[in-house]
């Protein structure tokens, strides 16, 4: 008795390879699934990302700007174009270009 079951093969290693096999099915079936969907998904919200903050940028340099025109025409408005008022408001708008990379303007 001992001999017959020394010669059958032994379940084992073919219950390991089968397991083996789905488990290597699953992870393809899981990794292409990953791909055709995250990739593509991961692909259109840096796009729309970015689009948004490169909008949201332009909007800034044209707020900035503006702000800027609009303190300037102010101060010579109504008259009061001193010195230290023009120097603090172009200390000013040298600032908001720092903090938002605006293009400098010529005075």
């Amino acid at each position: 008795m001992r001999h017959y079951f020394s010669m059958m093969p032994s379940i084992i290693p073919l219950y390991n390879y089968r397991r083996r096999q789905n488990l290597a099915l699953r992870h393809l079936l899981v990794s292409r699934i990953f791909v055709h969907v995250s990739v593509p998904l991961l692909v259109r919200v840096a796009a729309s990302t970015l689009t948004e903050c490169f909008a949201t940028n332009l909007a800034n340099v044209r707020l900035f700007s503006s702000v800027y025109q609009l303190m300037l025409s102010k101060t010579r408005v109504f008259g009061h174009l001193k010195l230290f008022a023009l120097i603090r408001i172009r200390a000013k708008y040298v600032l908001l270009k720092n903090a938002q990379n605006l293009p400098t303007e010529s005075m």
